[in-house]
């Protein structure tokens, strides 16, 4: 198996990022769908995300979205 790279993935949670500015909920599916990234990429990038801070989860009946996280700092 391929090193996985801490750049790659510092890469591929900027990508996913992106797609988040759009300031809608996405459902994990709807954005692995949208980045075409595999589920480890994915998955590696969105716990990037997570441990920075950038992204927050809302939790719905039977689902986890994830959105751009709101920081705001006085």
């Amino acid at each position: 198996m391929e090193q996985l790279k801490r750049s790659r993935i510092k890469e591929n949670a900027e990508f996913i990022w992106h797609h988040l500015c759009d300031n809608c909920l996405w459902t994990f599916a709807q954005l692995r769908e949208a980045t075409g990234l595999s589920e480890l990429d994915f998955n590696l990038a969105v716990g990037w995300l997570a441990s920075e801070d950038k992204i927050s989860f809302v939790s719905t009946e039977n689902n986890v979205s994830i959105a751009l996280a709101a920081n705001v700092y006085i």
